[in-house]
């Protein structure tokens, strides 16, 4: 008997393992970033000599990244902290999009959305000592760093485009592990005003990965990060794969890619809740403010069109909160099995008892009824 209780208690962890991390816990560590050296750089396994990207935050087995020209790759071996290689899976095409996204687009480029619905966007920033070496003259400012100037120049973007705009200048150092807990609370407070929220950031990694041309013009360039360990996932990721589509269609380049990142971000907080990063500690500021403006133009257009479509949002959002409660009710009945299993001692005697409690349960049911229907029509 002892040996089959132990197997229940094996799969009430699996069930506990199982649960999204922002529900319990997050997994948001970095590499140093304060390191020129301490980056992971993720190679093609079938041709080591292609790298398919860098990145200052860990990489893990299942990770995925989508490049600037829409190639989606997993990442299948890690080697160490700074080396891992990645499959490529499939093109990511418009059948990952929403299937009346070429009218927003449409909508978006002719500006026939203007006025039609109130957008707000609440930006904040979870890391607020990010700044950038040659403007800032180091890396890191603890409580005001460059990254606030950034997300200045992203707040007048948006709002040129015609978006509201709160942006919160709330401090959330150190910068260590337990940032992203702490930042939690703004994005929960943003959510209250806005309709979509974006947390700002910086990545350290060579200038060399967020240098480009847009439009024939030199510019550092941008990447979105999405957590994949949140009820949220599915949702965020369509969206962000939505913003970079109709980013390219304004200005091809500008973003360089989305990271589907093991870790959550707060992400579960919002189907409408990125990560963005302009740049990376080598570029300058000025760069990054001027990008981030031209970033968040597009991106206000086509939140703003999309919102307007077919009360898209309230789809969306209704969509994730069905499948989040289907999720724990299930993690809820699983639990609930697994303590009458261990409080019985054997199926035979669980099924049992479940037979007498329906039997009672909707005996009473089905009496009360039969009650009802029998006064109302003597009434």
């Amino acid at each position: 008997m002892s040996k089959v209780k132990g197997i229940a208690l094996i799969l009430l962890v699996i069930a506990l393992l199982s649960i999204p991390s922002n529900t319990i816990w997050s997994w948001e560590e970095e590499l140093d970033e304060f390191s020129d050296d301490k980056y992971c750089t993720v190679y093609d396994e079938a041709d080591p000599s292609q790298v398919i990207f860098v990145t200052g935050r860990y990489v893990t087995v299942g990770d995925e990244y989508q490049t600037a020209d829409d190639r989606l790759y997993q990442v299948v071996r890690v080697e160490s902290e700074e080396k891992a290689y990645a499959r490529f899976v499939r093109q990511v095409g418009l059948e990952d999009l929403r299937t009346d996204f070429a009218d927003i687009v449409a909508d978006m480029l002719a500006g026939r959305v203007a006025g039609k619905k109130d957008v707000t966007v609440g930006l904040y920033h979870t890391h607020s000592d990010e700044s950038y070496i040659p403007s800032d003259g180091t890396s890191s400012i603890r409580g005001n760093g460059g990254i606030y100037q950034v997300g200045s120049a992203l707040a007048e973007g948006l709002k040129r485009a015609g978006v509201k705009v709160v942006h919160s200048l709330a401090r959330h150092d150190p910068h260590d592990t337990a940032a992203y807990k702490r930042s939690r609370r703004t994005a929960q407070e943003l959510l209250q005003k806005a309709d979509a929220v974006l947390d700002v950031h910086r990545d350290a990694v060579p200038p060399s990965q967020y240098t480009g041309e847009v439009n024939g013009e030199k510019m550092v360039l941008v990447q979105l990060v999405v957590g994949r360990q949140n009820p949220n996932m599915s949702a965020n990721k369509q969206f962000a794969q939505e913003i970079k589509a109709a980013t390219d269609k304004e200005y091809p380049g500008l973003v360089k890619g989305i990271f589907f990142a093991r870790s959550g971000y707060n992400q579960d907080l919002s189907p409408r809740n990125l990560l963005v990063e302009v740049g990376t500690h080598k570029n300058s500021r000025e760069g990054a403010e001027k990008s981030a403006s031209l970033f968040a133009q597009s991106y206000a257009r086509y939140l703003s069109a999309s919102t307007a479509s077919s009360r898209a949002g309230q789809q969306r959002e209704s969509q994730v909160g069905t499948r989040t409660a289907f999720w724990l009710v299930g993690f809820v009945v699983l639990g609930a099995a697994i303590y009458l299993f261990l409080s019985t001692g054997s199926w035979q005697e669980l099924r049992s008892k479940v037979r007498i409690f329906t039997a009672r349960e909707f005996g009473d049911l089905l009496g009360s009824r039969r009650r009802g229907d029998g006064g109302g029509d003597e009434a």
